[in-house]
């Protein structure tokens, strides 16, 4: 395992071992983890938040957030095992690291998860897209309650 990480640059891959978490959203009771949890919102710009766990707490993770009250629970993954999903239309999903303008405990270790949102000029995209979302709800980790 890691001894010591640093954030990288912006846009630098996050080393394979390191597992990042994911904050989720649940529209049902069932508490699962669906494919909306990786989709864009209007503000992703094609980065979809995730947190070095090293360096990112989930409870402090979603206090980053514009809307904390919304993210009870988090996933998590390790970097490698997303990379290895392959489709041959599109790239496979990666994390880099991704910085941000603040100061708040935790904010080291924001990252994004890339190569999930748009494929431009791709017949079917929506369809190889839905499938590299559904290979990655495969890896995750079961979902946990984010503890105050």
């Amino acid at each position: 395992m890691l001894q010591t990480l640093r954030p990288g640059n912006d846009g630098e891959p996050l080393p394979p071992e390191c597992r990042v978490i994911r904050l989720l959203r649940f529209s049902s009771m069932d508490e699962k983890v669906s494919p909306a949890d990786f989709t864009e919102s209007s503000s992703d710009n094609g980065r979809l938040s995730v947190y070095e766990n090293t360096l990112t707490t989930p409870l402090q993770a979603r206090f980053m957030m514009g809307n904390p009250s919304v993210y009870e629970h988090f996933t998590s993954f390790v970097v490698g095992e997303a990379r290895n999903i392959k489709h041959p239309s599109v790239s496979s999903p990666d994390v880099i690291w991704h910085p941000l303008s603040t100061n708040k405990p935790g904010y080291k270790g924001h990252c994004a998860l890339v190569n999930m949102i748009k494929v431009p000029n791709l017949s079917g995209a929506k369809v190889y897209l839905k499938s590299i979302r559904d290979q990655l709800i495969e890896i995750l980790e079961k979902p946990q309650k984010i503890e105050q």
